[in-house]
């Protein structure tokens, strides 16, 4: 092994209450978590109100109940921790190639080349640590150590310390007590019958002694473990890969009844797509919501955005309007984030000025996409549209409306599209929808008083082909205001002057 790698290990103690309580805020009440519902039922895990009352892990729950009276009761779920476990293996993607998963409640993460990244591993620790909170887990335990076994048996035994040679992870694994070390329940007591109690007795027993009093599969395994936990043994991981989409579930203790107490389990599973699509440089366009009853049909809510994206902001926003505008018939008891339509998120370069793409409101900077896309979450995607030129003379029928998405699309890719033919005349820029006739004195067209026509015309005579044919003369009109109009008569009816358009 590299002597230039190091591992994290990165322990939640309470990984299996944290994972029933992601979907809801931490209750005042004592809550447990018991590994079945029979007889025979014990406390897996409890929560810090729990243990003031004095109840701890391996009690059974028979005298849990005798003891706290009124407490909160959660039965273990294996495929949730184990999907989970999953999730957060994907999130911490981001800071590193190389993840682990370490069952039931930990990962073991390669960290030895990320730190150049991040100035140095304390750096790295906090922001890690800082992340999974974010994401729901009370409490971790973080331990660097040259070997992955060597870390995740200190990280059990509850060190958080950054080591960075074999020999002082030698020291540090030397009075590690056998129960901290990873073996099997019946190799544990084999050790302790025969009066070993800590990790440096293991290590100084005899192998060919220890091979004649015990098993084969015994004395393996402890030799084992002690040579990958000191480096002189290979200790292979089998790396975790990330999936190519994202679909996380959340199970709620119990079901909620309106949107507003959606936002906070979903803003859990968003800062986990978050950290998935930092880890593979990706952004999405679309998401799909799904919101589970107990009777009922799901209820689909899709977010489709203009551009690419991963700012946790900006969608938890545009959710939040989405949200707002859907009616729960029934309770939810589960929800569903689905992305599986990632793309390459390319950076961009910041701009020595600031250009048209950027706006400010009340001292926050935000893109025409974002303002955009919170248009059409509150007001349907219908009611954002862009605007095309057409090769058609006739001013009328020279534009057309289309979905504002691929006029945003059209707009980052002008290299690659032909330019629909310019006219060389200057046109308004309000156009009206159709021309609009004009009062004549004397045979001139007025508009808040008689108006100045300049000399030269512009003639426009065409459509013939599709019973659409116009014959005009077009003007540029002034009136005693200075306003200046585009206005055109008919020379089919050369009486009759119109207004089409108002210039700036």
């Amino acid at each position: 092994m590299k002597e230039n790698r190091l591992w994290l290990f990165l322990h939640i103690p309470n990984f299996a209450l944290d994972c029933i309580r992601l979907g809801a805020e931490e209750s005042a009440e004592p809550t447990v978590v018991s590994d079945g519902n029979g007889t025979h039922a014990k406390v897996y895990a409890c929560d810090k109100c729990a243990q003031k009352i004095g109840l701890y892990p391996g009690m059974s729950m028979g005298s849990a109940w005798a003891l706290a009276g009124e407490i909160t009761v959660y039965e273990r779920d294996l495929e949730q921790e184990q999907a989970a476990l999953e999730g957060l293996a994907a999130w911490a993607y981001q800071f590193t190639s190389i993840v682990t998963l370490e069952p039931p409640n930990g990962l073991s993460l390669e960290i030895g080349g990320s730190e150049s990244l991040f100035g140095d591993l304390k750096a790295l620790v906090r922001e890690l640590i800082q992340g999974i909170a974010s994401l729901g887990y009370k409490e971790t335990q973080c331990c660097v150590a040259p070997t992955p076994t060597g870390a995740e048996i200190l990280g059990r035994s509850g060190y958080r310390k950054i080591i960075r040679t074999k020999a002082s992870l030698k020291n540090l694994l030397a009075d590690i007590a056998v129960e901290n070390m990873g073996l099997s329940e019946p190799v544990t007591k084999m050790l302790r019958r025969i009066g070993v109690r800590k990790f440096h007795e293991c290590s100084a027993l005899p192998r060919d002694g220890l091979t004649r009093r015990t098993h084969k599969s015994a004395h393996t395994a402890v030799f084992d473990l002690i040579e990958r936990a000191l480096g002189t043994k290979p200790d292979p991981r089998a790396a975790y890969v990330p999936p190519d989409v994202f679909d996380r579930s959340l199970s709620m203790p119990s079901a909620v009844d309106n949107t507003d107490a959606i936002l906070f389990p979903l803003r859990r599973l968003i800062l986990e797509l978050n950290g998935f699509l930092e880890a593979i440089q990706g952004g999405v366009q679309t998401l799909n919501i799904t919101l589970y009853s107990h009777s009922m049909p799901e209820t689909k809510v899709v977010l489709e955005l203009l551009h690419h994206t991963r700012e946790i902001d900006h969608l938890m926003e545009l959710l939040r309007e989405k949200l707002n505008r859907v009616v729960l018939v029934e309770p939810v008891e589960r929800l569903r984030v689905c992305a599986d339509s990632i793309q390459p998120l390319a950076t961009s370069n910041l701009n020595l000025f600031s250009g048209p793409e950027k706006t400010s409101t009340n001292g926050r900077t935000i893109s025409w996409y974002s303002v955009l896309d919170r248009i059409g979450a509150r007001l349907g995607s219908n009611a954002v549209q862009g605007v095309a030129s057409v090769a058609e003379h006739r001013p009328e029928l020279a534009w057309r409306t289309r979905p504002a998405k691929r006029a945003l699309d059209d707009k980052r890719s002008t290299a690659q599209i032909t330019p629909e033919p310019q006219c060389a005349r200057l046109r308004p820029l309000w156009l009206a929808k159709e021309p609009i006739p004009l009062e004549t004195v004397g045979g001139r067209p007025v508009i808040d008083g008689v108006l100045r026509l300049e000399v030269d015309s512009e003639r426009i005579e065409t459509g013939w082909w599709d019973g659409h044919d116009i014959d005009r003369d077009y003007f540029l009109a002034e009136n005693s205001r200075s306003e200046k109009f585009w206005i055109f008569r008919d020379r089919r009816n050369p009486k009759l002057w119109y207004l089409h358009g108002i210039f700036s």
